[in-house]
């Protein structure tokens, strides 16, 4: 999300510290989400989930180059983002006629499990490889999991219904309950296949799904993107964050359509979401942050990991401005790789109150 936000308004002040954080995660030298040598330690503490690995592994190739050398590390940025890729691809099988599975752990509770977001996320990861290296089987392999999700029923392409996962050993009997991350992921991949093959088939294809996702998570709310778990406060930590989810990949959607109404829809939906956020979040900002009067109050993280992700998610779209699109940064060693102390509050802090002060804006104004 971070570089995403670097790359759309020039702002890169924090890109040391974010990057860093990428670096020690991926263990350095390792280049590897799943722990490289250390796999077993790591699936012990965080266990293995498909899902979680490729939320960010392309990142550093997108803003700084695939080719650009990861700090500290054997290779280029873009060896993080392959290795990913065909890490989760070996959890393909054919139960339930293909997919990937949500989990590693074949022996756990949830070993048979194949969740919607994963196929999602790799299908984005697969494309957005192909756009950096050209490689025709990362996008050969992204198409067929994207067809095995309209062909297992997960999506239903007439209804624009997206339905959560289903275990193998019991295909088609979906979990059913609507996510808004499950929605903008696909609008996501559907956007990033079309801008890596031309194909306007994906295009085609936005239509009943971005239909059905605007019924369920804003008309009824004034255009504003809500959750369907926030009418009754029952959203769980993680399922606070899953608006940023969707409205992430509404931008990503907005600029590959060519569609006028469809367009101006989503920039509504955009604008109407970050107006009810700075209206109704600053003062509980501030308080969940921690902010004390006292010098030695410092700043607490107080603030839970899924409300962060959904606050700076719109907060990346009142950014400070600058430069569009500022191209490859030069990679570079890190000041803060080796040994990070900044918390995410603090990360983000500043992001957050430029949300907070800042008003009559779209996010739009800086997308190119």
């Amino acid at each position: 999300m971070y570089m995403d936000y670097a790359k759309y308004t020039g702002d890169t002040q924090f890109l040391d510290v974010v990057t860093g954080a990428l670096v020690n995660t991926s263990y350095g030298a390792e280049q590897d989400l799943l722990g490289g040598s250390m796999s077993s330690t790591a699936a012990t503490l965080l266990g293995r989930w498909n899902d979680d690995i490729l939320w960010h592994t392309i990142g550093g190739a997108e803003i700084y180059g695939a080719d650009s050398i990861m700090p500290g590390a054997k290779g280029p940025w873009i060896k993080l983002a392959q290795k990913t890729f065909d890490q989760t691809y070996q959890q393909w099988d054919d139960g339930c006629g293909g997919g990937i599975y949500w989990s590693r752990d074949r022996n756990g509770n949830s070993a048979p499990f194949k969740s919607l977001i994963t196929q999602l996320e790799f299908v984005q990861q697969g494309a957005r490889n192909y756009l950096e290296t050209k490689n025709e089987t990362a996008i050969a392999i992204s198409k067929t999991a994207l067809d095995w999700v309209f062909s297992s029923g997960l999506g239903n392409i007439q209804t624009g219904t997206l339905y959560d996962g289903m275990n193998v050993g019991e295909c088609g009997k979906f979990t059913s309950h609507f996510w808004s991350y499950n929605y903008g992921s696909l609008l996501g991949a559907l956007s990033w296949m079309h801008k890596a093959t031309g194909n306007n088939t994906y295009l085609d294809l936005i239509t009943p799904f971005y239909t059905h996702a605007s019924e369920v998570f804003s008309d009824k709310y004034n255009n504003v993107i809500t959750e369907t778990c926030e009418p009754n406060v029952k959203c769980n930590r993680d399922q606070q964050g899953f608006k940023a989810v969707y409205v992430r990949n509404l931008a990503y959607t907005y600029r590959e359509i060519t569609a006028d109404n469809t367009k101006n829809q989503i920039k509504t939906v955009i604008d109407a979401s970050v107006a009810a956020m700075v209206a109704n979040s600053s003062a509980l900002l501030v308080a969940a942050l921690g902010v004390h009067l006292s010098p030695e109050g410092g700043l607490l993280p107080k603030i839970t990991a899924g409300q962060l992700v959904d606050t700076t998610n719109g907060a990346a779209g009142l950014g400070s401005g600058g430069t569009k699109n500022p191209g490859k940064i030069v990679s570079k060693p890190l000041s803060a790789a080796s040994d990070l102390h900044v918390t995410f509050s603090t990360l983000f802090f500043g992001i957050i109150l430029s949300a907070i002060a800042t008003s009559s804006f779209s996010p739009f104004d800086i997308l190119p």
